[in-house]
């Protein structure tokens, strides 16, 4: 099991901060399964990074958070991340 970070774009997502709420914590099979999640009933931009990939992007100053709701989810089989789409 690994915590990731999900990103959710605030322009693409009329109710993105519940989500991003709502996902918080739970435990997903699989990264995929965080965007059928995420975009149920919207499409959009959504990221899912491992949590030390994320913070080496932040601090190494490569992702742009201006404009994303930030998330933290729990993912049980790892597989091609980060996911962006």
């Amino acid at each position: 099991m690994q915590t990731v970070i999900v990103l959710i774009s605030v322009d693409d997502f009329s109710d993105g901060r519940k989500i991003a709420e709502n996902i918080e914590n739970i435990l997903f099979n699989t990264p995929d399964d965080i965007l059928r999640k995420v975009r149920e009933k919207e499409d959009g931009f959504v990221a899912v990074y491992p949590i030390t990939d994320f913070m080496d992007a932040c601090n190494n100053q490569e992702i742009e958070l201006d404009g994303v709701w930030v998330s933290y989810a729990q993912v049980v089989k790892m597989q091609n991340i980060p996911t962006f789409s």
